[in-house]
């Protein structure tokens, strides 16, 4: 039978390995590793501390996205779920998507949602988020690529970065023109999505048009 380090080990790796490796003080107190062995562990470099309360095992590869996870696991409630969804300017960096990218960390939390402290780089956005504008990527949570531009619009940033953003996603195909004909928007959110396909359709009729082929003799 295993010892109880290896039943620790082996406990607290099926949790990290369902998000990129990164675990909370409590997870591992929950796997069995008491304080002292947690700084142990830290200290022998087994896991990397990435702030409070937060670690990473060593041996994971580089996270592509490292200020995910831990602003993931920041926000977990008391029972140690999770109530971020990365949404807004973060989102389109999630989906790679345009080019805009904001220094700022956006996560929509529910309205019951409470800190004492907010980081300066975070910007918090309350609301109740249903499941169906709800995605998972790497590992976390993050609004929907419709749901994105909703808020986005809501939030009215430049126009010139929102168009691009929702170019690359149709190209994409990570959102369809049926989807924004069918959500439920409002009278201003359907005007906005109005003008940004009729410039997207615009500037595509550009370039095509720009296009000539020479006669053939």
């Amino acid at each position: 039978m295993p010892g109880p380090n290896k039943t620790y080990s082996n406990n607290l790796h099926a949790t990290a390995d369902k998000q990129n490796g990164y675990f909370t003080a409590q997870q591992a107190k929950e796997a069995g590793y008491s304080g002292r062995m947690q700084i142990y562990h830290v200290q022998n470099d087994d896991w990397e501390r990435i702030r409070r309360g937060i670690f990473r095992f060593n041996l994971y590869p580089p996270d592509e996205h490292p200020d995910l996870m831990p602003w993931y696991l920041w926000s977990c409630n008391s029972s140690g779920k999770p109530q971020a969804v990365f949404s807004h300017d973060t989102a389109l960096a999630v989906y790679s998507i345009g080019t805009w990218r904001s220094k700022k960390v956006h996560i929509t939390v529910p309205p019951d949602f409470r800190r004492r402290v907010i980081p300066s780089v975070i910007t918090l956005h309350y609301a109740k988020l249903s499941s169906n504008e709800i995605s998972k990527e790497h590992f976390v949570q993050v609004t929907t690529p419709l749901k994105t531009f909703i808020d986005l619009l809501d939030e009215n940033l430049s126009l010139d970065f929102v168009q691009e953003a929702l170019s690359d996603a149709i190209d994409r195909q990570l959102i369809h023109v049926q989807d924004i004909q069918q959500a439920d928007l409002n009278k201003e959110q359907k005007k906005q999505f109005n003008k940004l396909l009729k410039q997207i359709y615009n500037e595509r009729k550009k370039i095509y048009q720009s296009i000539r082929f020479p006669k053939r003799s």
